[in-house]
């Protein structure tokens, strides 16, 4: 066991319920106490629905969390500044392990259409995908999911994977705040290398590393269960896409297939 706490940055829709799950194991087998859950909402658009009003209540900001002297956090927080400022003030140690999660770009947006809840009028095909994101490519939050009742708000379009990380693509090193990032689409690569960084034996298994994959038949957390929600095998898959949308996609968001290649090239 490292002596420091793990900030675990929790990116939505890339494997991080099956990391989260590990890195409980981790966390009971040598006593740490979690925070699991808060978040860093902020509802910068003024969206109003009882869903947000729970994601504010449990803020890490929250006085709640004033004398918390956690161990870990596993929680749906970007990695700006302030949060992890605000989630080192609230845990024992001041040193700690920065660790998150990423996801083939295209793959991980595909998978947010379609687990969005209450979008019946989405079509879940590729078709209705590839409609849904010429129209809303350049859109805000607000725009697009505005009329919903329940959703993460910071599923921003563009190069959301930077975003989300706080990371600056042009900087010398973009890597450098991270001990370690897990890749989705090697996830049993990526958790034997994290295994060596906590000298910790995640006990994972998988049926089979292909891309495209259903991660909700791919990934299983540290007791075997299938980990994922409704994974992109259910409607269509990746490479269903037309080679315009994916080109498009990938000058969109270019920055963010830099940081995952990144990644591939740092972290197997």
């Amino acid at each position: 066991m490292v002596n420091k706490n793990i900030i675990y940055i929790k990116t939505p829709k890339c494997g991080s319920t099956s990391v989260k799950h590990q890195l409980l194991d981790y966390s009971r087998k040598h006593g740490m106490k979690v925070l699991d859950g808060a978040t860093g909402f902020k509802n910068e658009h003024n969206l109003k629905s009882p869903y947000l009003s729970n994601l504010s209540k449990n803020n890490i900001f929250a006085q709640k969390h004033n004398n918390g002297n956690y161990n870990i956090s596993l929680s749906h927080v970007t990695a700006t500044d302030d949060n992890i400022s605000r989630l080192v003030n609230i845990m024992e140690k001041k040193d700690y392990l920065l660790i998150s999660s990423i996801r083939e770009p295209l793959d991980r947006l595909i998978s947010n259409y379609m687990g969005t809840p209450h979008t019946p009028q989405w079509d879940k095909t590729e078709m209705g995908f590839t409609k849904w994101y010429l129209n809303n490519k350049d859109k805000n939050v607000k725009q697009i999911y505005g009329n919903l009742e329940r959703f993460f708000p910071d599923f921003w379009m563009n190069n959301f994977l930077c975003n989300y990380l706080n990371i600056d693509i042009n900087s010398d090193d973009p890597l450098k705040k991270y001990d370690f990032i897990t890749i989705t689409e090697h996830y049993s690569e990526s958790m034997k290398n994290l295994s060596k960084l906590l000298g910790h034996d995640f006990k994972v298994e998988v049926k089979n590393e292909t891309k495209p994959f259903n991660i909700s038949e791919l990934v299983v957390d540290c007791w075997g269960r299938p980990q994922g929600g409704i994974g992109i095998g259910k409607k269509f898959k990746l490479d269903d896409l037309s080679d315009e949308i994916k080109k498009m996609y990938r000058e969109d968001n270019s920055d963010d297939y830099k940081l995952y290649d990144m990644c591939l090239n740092r972290f197997l």
